[in-house]
């Protein structure tokens, strides 16, 4: 199966044995592990985002986001799966595209400081 990465930075695989629960913050490291794969990005798809405003709070602006047409997601391609966001996922989804081949990165591992440093699994809608 062909991966094709359109988030905006390379994607880390770990292999799920390396990693152990953090509560809310996903996973980290059990240990020094080596990745699994590195994807590298490929482009960038995305959806834009809207904001329809619905009041205040205090004096603070709310809006309820919607998302517009999804772009830089190719059509469907034999034996490949795109890699996105969840946002776009569902734009696509939105808009009528077929998602069967649209994966998220899930599981995410972050390090000691709490950023995401890659994931050890897919989901999709």
């Amino acid at each position: 199966m062909k991966i094709v990465n359109l988030m905006p930075h390379d994607l880390t695989i770990f292999r799920a044995e390396d990693t152990r629960p953090a509560g809310l913050k996903g996973y980290v490291l059990a240990h020094d592990a080596v990745p699994l794969m590195r994807i590298p990005s490929a482009g960038i798809s995305r959806a834009a985002a809207v904001e329809n405003p619905i009041g205040q709070i205090d004096g603070i602006p709310m809006f309820r986001m919607a998302y517009g047409e999804p772009e830089g997601v190719p059509d469907p391609q034999p034996g490949t799966v795109f890699v996105v966001s969840s946002i776009t996922a569902k734009a696509c989804r939105d808009a009528g595209r077929d998602t069967h081949d649209l994966v998220m990165p899930a599981r995410t591992v972050r390090d000691a400081q709490g950023r995401i440093i890659g994931c050890t699994a897919f989901s999709c809608l």
